[in-house]
């Protein structure tokens, strides 16, 4: 049975997650392509970094919550370096949002906690712009059904918790990552058997609060929704910088192409491609 790479730099229930939940639910759904799952932790960033190719690549932004390691602009400047060495491996590269949801609001500590959580999740959309990242956008999909009914917290504490969020990295992994490994009809297949076991969960709204971020004070505070539905369309960007750069080859970038048409319909991933044109000649104009 071949086996499918993964490092990632998580925390600590993260890796429980990992090992627990999106290990044996992958395994599970690529059984008939005879293919394993195999994931190791790192860590830390640096030993993602120096994994080998063809290794599937998991970033969390958890870690710099819990263990902040430095202020705000240097946990930024070492990420944005990170993904940049991590874009030029080739290989997936999935970074891990964190739910926003802090105990005990009111006190000073949990609003540092509050405000490092915001700033890493918006940061998760622009390392998933600048460098191709896929986003497992966890706080989105946690905070539809709501830190309370999952008896958890930003540190993804219990069994419920570990269910819903495994389930929503293992099939952001068979969707976004496994081109290198899987034949299209074999992910389409997995993800298939992945939505069959999908945890039935009661949404607390139509409408997330963690679409929203609070910007200001008193009478000048606003709400800014924010939009994490680009992230395809980034991902399609990063492609073609790949193919204009030389660091992809264009059989390759087709390939990628092709399987998109298989996962997504040919209407979307054309409306991906001219998003994504549309930016780089923007961008190129810029310049």
């Amino acid at each position: 049975m071949a086996s499918i790479p993964c490092i990632a730099f998580v925390a600590e229930e993260e890796a429980a997650i990992l090992a627990d939940t999106v290990s044996p639910l992958l395994n599970r759904s690529l059984a008939a392509a005879n293919l394993e799952f195999s994931v190791e932790t790192a860590s830390d960033v640096e030993c993602v970094l120096a994994a080998g190719d063809g290794t599937i690549r998991i970033v969390s932004l958890l870690p710099f919550v819990v263990s902040p390691g430095g202020s705000w602009s240097e946990v930024e400047s070492r990420l944005h370096e990170a993904f940049e060495h991590l874009a030029g491996s080739g290989d997936p590269i999935f970074i891990l949002t964190v739910l926003r949801n802090v105990a005990d609001r009111h006190l000073p500590a949990s609003q540092e906690i509050l405000l490092r959580i915001r700033r890493l999740n918006l940061l998760a959309t622009e390392l998933s712009r600048r460098f191709g990242a896929i986003v497992v956008d966890l706080d989105r999909h946690l905070a539809d059904i709501g830190g309370r009914s999952l008896e958890t917290d930003y540190r993804l504490h219990g069994a419920r918790a570990a269910q819903v969020a495994g389930h929503e990295i293992a099939l952001t992994i068979v969707s976004n990552g496994l081109d290198a490994f899987v034949p299209f009809e074999a992910q389409d297949e997995a993800r298939t058997a992945l939505e069959a076991e999908r945890p039935a969960v009661q949404h607390s709204s139509a409408l997330s609060p963690s679409d929203f971020i609070a910007l200001g004070r008193g009478r000048n505070r606003q709400r800014v929704k924010i939009n994490t539905d680009a992230v395809q369309e980034h991902h399609a960007y990063w492609l073609i910088k790949q193919l204009l750069n030389r660091r992809m080859s264009l059989r390759e970038a087709v390939n990628r192409f092709n399987g998109a048409i298989q996962r997504r319909g040919l209407r979307e991933s054309v409306h991906l491609l001219s998003v994504a044109i549309r930016q780089s000649i923007g961008r190129k104009h810029a310049t």
